[in-house]
């Protein structure tokens, strides 16, 4: 990978340029499967949330990483083990957030420098320790929903069918050239190979509230610990 600056342009806007766009989709682009998510661990496994840009991935995984179990923040590496069981390998422990999010998740702002000199995304120092080299088994894959369109009244978790989960997942893998057939095939077979391994998988919708935060980590580690992607719908208490 070969990279020139234009003239003004920061070392920190060129290292999330690498670490978090340039090389997940490069790692994509060989047929392995990257998704733009999130991870914490739970206990001995991760639980990884998907979605673009906006729809409340870092906030949530935030939220665990108050306990200082946040795995990544950006990109998710997604492997079958010998056994066949899926595992998450997260790309490096660290979180980017809005200021607004700095303010309502933590009493005491915790030490962050700027992510790129475009926007205002702080990176937090000091994220916690990250997964082993191979990974860690994966309790749940959890599909954020978009925050822009119904805002959810309640904490909902639903379950994907088959076919639905693997276009979701499909569409949320790193790439840089999205028309290879070839790198297509193999990201739907790794894709395939995770949903048969029995991990749950589930579409989530939460009211995006600071306070109700703690009632989605409590909704998200039943579906991780049952190992079922059953429906759960309830109705969010905000302090």
């Amino acid at each position: 990978i070969w990279g020139r600056a234009e003239a003004g342009v920061p070392w920190e806007t060129l290292r999330h340029l690498l670490l978090d766009l340039v090389l997940p989709a490069a790692v994509g682009q060989s047929g392995r499967a990257v998704l733009h998510a999130s991870a914490v661990r739970l206990g001995e496994r991760a639980a990884v949330f998907v979605g673009p840009s906006g729809f409340g991935k870092s906030t949530l995984a935030a939220s665990f990483g108050r306990e200082g179990i946040c795995l990544a923040d950006d990109s998710v590496l997604l492997a079958i083990d010998g056994r066949g069981a899926a595992r998450a390998i997260p790309s490096y422990p660290g979180l980017r957030l809005w200021p607004r999010s700095l303010r309502g998740l933590f009493r005491e702002s915790p030490p962050a420098q700027t992510v790129v000199h475009y926007s205002r995304k702080l990176r937090l120092s000091g994220a916690g320790p990250g997964a082993p080299a191979e990974g860690l088994p994966l309790a749940g894959i959890f599909l954020l929903n978009d925050p822009g369109q119904q805002p959810a009244a309640r904490i909902n978790l639903g379950q994907l069918s088959g076919k639905e989960a693997i276009m979701l997942l499909l569409r949320r893998c790193f790439l840089l050239e999205a028309g290879d057939a070839a790198v297509a095939a193999s990201l739907l077979r790794q894709l395939g190979e995770v949903l048969q391994s029995g991990v749950p998988l589930a579409r989530l919708a939460y009211p995006r509230r600071h306070g109700d935060l703690p009632a989605v980590r409590d909704a998200v580690r039943e579906i991780a610990g049952s190992g079922s992607a059953g429906r759960i719908d309830t109705r969010c208490r905000t302090e």
